[in-house]
């Protein structure tokens, strides 16, 4: 499996270098700009050529996904249903958390690395939705998640947030999207269960898996189109 990931990484990043349009200057400069706002300084040479290489993974990956469909509300709510079946009480949390994802532009290690810069600002004793604001993927709310029940999100978020008291937050965690850290601000213990709750985080859900799923039909195509040699095969 990780040789398989290791292949797909490198199929994607040549077809990235391949594809001869080009990338708006001005998405350069605003990922440069903003990835200086975040570390106060860098070289900006440098940083935009990796501004570069990050759009062009991009825009390669969102061509793999392709026009895929997107959730209709019917579907929303039958798979909101779906899960609600045999809870008849909805056990709540108004939450906030940071996310930092990782994917093609951003290893595992630098994932970690900002999730825990993120924990250390959280340790001096600056505001959650300030740090949610500069290290995030989930930008622009402070982090907040609002309400929901357990069950919309997945299943290792629920367990680090579901465990928090009132007024807690969690150590980093990892979920399928990346690290994260949770605040819980209130609990709703055994409420009734309002219809169609969650749906704004269930569509999201249904729309990233189809993506996904979009995503891996697209790297089935570029691997037959690849000429694949193993290191052994070549005399390394």
């Amino acid at each position: 499996m990780a040789a398989c990931a290791v292949v797909d990484r490198v199929l994607i990043r040549q077809a990235a270098e391949r594809d001869p349009r080009p990338i708006d200057p001005r998405e350069i400069e605003a990922l440069v700009r903003r990835e200086i706002e975040r570390s106060g300084s860098g070289n900006e040479p440098a940083m935009r050529r990796l501004a570069e290489q990050q759009l062009r993974l991009q825009r390669t990956m969102d061509d793999l996904a392709g026009d895929f469909p997107k959730p209709t509300s019917e579907e929303v709510r039958e798979f909101s249903r779906a899960i609600q079946q045999g809870l008849p009480l909805a056990e709540k949390v108004l939450a906030a958390h940071i996310l930092v994802q990782v994917s093609e532009e951003r290893s595992e290690a630098e994932a970690f690395r900002l999730i825990q810069a993120a924990e250390a600002e959280l340790a001096r004793g600056i505001p959650f939705a300030a740090v949610a604001e500069l290290f995030s993927d989930c930008k622009g709310n402070g982090g907040d998640l609002g309400w929901f029940e357990r069950g919309v999100m997945v299943e290792e978020f629920d367990e680090a947030v579901f465990a928090l008291q009132e007024g807690q937050r969690s150590a980093i965690f990892r979920t399928p999207f990346g690290y994260h850290i949770a605040e819980v601000r209130a609990r709703s213990e055994g409420s009734p269960r309002e219809p169609g709750a969650g749906q704004r985080e269930i569509e999201a859900y249904l729309t990233a898996k189809r993506r996904h799923d979009a995503m891996a039909r697209g790297m089935d195509s570029l691997r037959a189109a690849a000429e694949i040699v193993r290191a052994a095969e070549a005399g390394f």
